[in-house]
């Protein structure tokens, strides 16, 4: 399977409902669809990886200039394959690594098997991410689901979304499962700004338009409220 990896930076903001909802009508004169189909986007899902003890969510958590996650993320429980991610964040930049595999080996990853999806692949990514995973001990912690409106612009690698319907399970890691169970996480809206370089200027002053500082939010710890905070 192929591997990509994407340097960039991504700023964050947090604006109300009807904020996003005219940022986007505004987005949507400038900017095509990223991904054609329902008005209201598609939707994701992502399982998050992380060791015993919580290393990546409380690196995230102390604000750390240096952290990482990993996650398998899908676009539907009937898909076949699934994307094996890994971010890594440096201050305010940021690169992520992917790569493709077969639903049978996010299945595997799922159970834990991480040594037969090492055996069953050669890519350098995936061999090096397995080699982790298993000597840092890494375990599901949680699955977050949303619908993701998303515009792209082939200058600088630009992309904006509205990320919407944040849900989330720690009981049920099964990906693909058709009835998982979601709780709702209590973000009415994330806008993701993301681009290499710079953002260009007309696109800038439409996100201004939120008038709200950048924020430091993660949906991977959100979807880890219940266990991590008992729900607040």
């Amino acid at each position: 399977m192929g591997e990509t990896e994407v340097a960039r930076r991504e700023v964050k903001y947090r604006p109300d409902a009807i904020t996003a909802h005219n940022l986007s009508a505004k987005m949507a004169k400038l900017l095509p669809v990223d991904r054609p189909g329902a008005r209201d986007g598609y939707t994701v899902r992502s399982l998050y990886f992380d060791t015993v003890h919580d290393r990546d969510f409380f690196d995230k958590i102390d604000g750390l200039e240096v952290r990482h996650k990993l996650r398998l993320r899908i676009y539907g429980p009937n898909d076949t394959t699934a994307k094996l991610e890994e971010k890594k964040k440096w201050g305010r930049d940021q690169w992520k690594y992917s790569a493709t595999i077969s639903r049978e080996d996010a299945e595997l990853m799922i159970q834990g098997r991480y040594d037969k999806v090492l055996s069953r692949h050669k890519s350098p990514f995936i061999q090096t991410t397995m080699r982790q995973m298993i000597l840092d001990g890494y375990i599901p912690k949680t699955v977050v689901d949303f619908r993701r409106l998303a515009f792209a612009h082939p200058a600088n690698n630009t992309r904006i979304t509205f990320d919407t319907s944040l849900a989330a399970t720690e009981a049920n890691f099964d990906l693909f499962s058709n009835n998982p169970h979601f709780y709702p996480i209590q973000c009415p809206v994330i806008l993701e700004v993301k681009y290499n370089k710079f953002l260009l200027s007309h696109i800038k002053s439409i996100v201004r338009l939120a008038e709200q500082e950048p924020v430091s939010v993660s949906k991977y710890c959100l979807g880890r409220r219940m266990s991590m905070t008992g729900g607040l």
